[in-house]
């Protein structure tokens, strides 16, 4: 599953048994990794645009930071309380409905850009 992008990961979980502890406990340290390095990406891009030799360039930036960090902190606890207050059956068909959707999104963007003239 190394480098397997989230709907595939998605798929995988609804239809194979696995340790839900620890697969919860992976992706929160997972989760709180990409958030670190979203910040310092952001960061390494706000310096190499802005020109200056300023660590932060806050002004432009700010609300990403924050919103990122946000997200990070936020994004387990409430996902884990949305877990255990949902039914499945219908977490289960939210999941597909946004699946199909991404899906069919990505299928539109590709046919549109195999047919645009460049």
């Amino acid at each position: 599953l190394r480098c397997c992008k989230t709907p595939p990961l998605m798929l995988f979980f609804l239809h194979f048994p696995f340790p839900k502890a620890e697969a919860r406990a992976v992706g929160s340290v997972m989760l709180f990794l990409n958030m670190l390095l979203r910040v310092v990406f952001y960061s390494i891009e706000d310096i190499q645009a802005s020109g200056t030799t300023h660590w932060f360039y806050w002004e432009s930036s700010w609300g990403l930071y924050v919103s990122v960090i946000a997200a990070g902190i936020l994004g387990v606890p409430l996902g884990d309380w949305v877990h255990h207050h949902i039914d499945q059956n219908k977490f289960r068909f939210a999941l597909a409905l946004l699946l199909s959707a991404s899906g069919l999104v990505n299928i539109v963007k590709g046919a549109a850009e195999l047919l645009s003239p460049s």
